[in-house]
């Protein structure tokens, strides 16, 4: 899935928590309306993060979750290799993450396109293939 409207790469510039990065995500999507509540969908994250393990390798993750306030989905290709974020309280560090964060109203044809990509992340040299390279400052969110 390389459609330029639905995945969008995230570069991460310093050390963060995982709320901090939920936050700064959550802002940045919300800066350019795409997301109109910011401080719900973080919130909506990490209430998802507290429900069940996000872990899909032993570097990378997919945090996800659906609300009303995203306006437009999206999965976000955060790469965080320069600063990984530790993840759980076994110490998890984590170099890369999928986030997807979805709008209710969705359309259907959206959605499929959705779930074949991550059906796809289910091959570990797939998931951190995504993570291989750093994105560049044209064509990523630093935050």
């Amino acid at each position: 899935m390389k459609d330029g409207q639905e995945t969008q790469a995230v570069l991460v510039k310093r050390h963060l928590t995982k709320q901090q990065l939920f936050n700064r995500v959550c802002q940045a999507l919300g800066d350019r309306a795409l997301i109109t509540e910011p401080e719900v969908a973080a919130a909506a994250l990490e209430e998802r993060e507290r429900l069940a393990e996000t872990l899909i390798t032993e570097s990378v993750a997919m945090p996800h979750c659906q609300s009303d306030v995203v306006k437009q989905s999206k999965i976000l290709l955060v790469n965080c290799k320069r600063y990984p974020i530790t993840w759980d309280a076994a110490g998890h560090q984590v170099e890369g993450l999928v986030i997807l964060l979805l709008a209710k109203d969705a359309p259907q044809d959206q959605l499929l396109r959705i779930t074949d990509f991550v059906r796809q992340l289910a091959d570990n040299d797939v998931a951190d293939s995504l993570f291989e390279t750093e994105p560049t400052a044209a064509d990523s969110i630093e935050i």
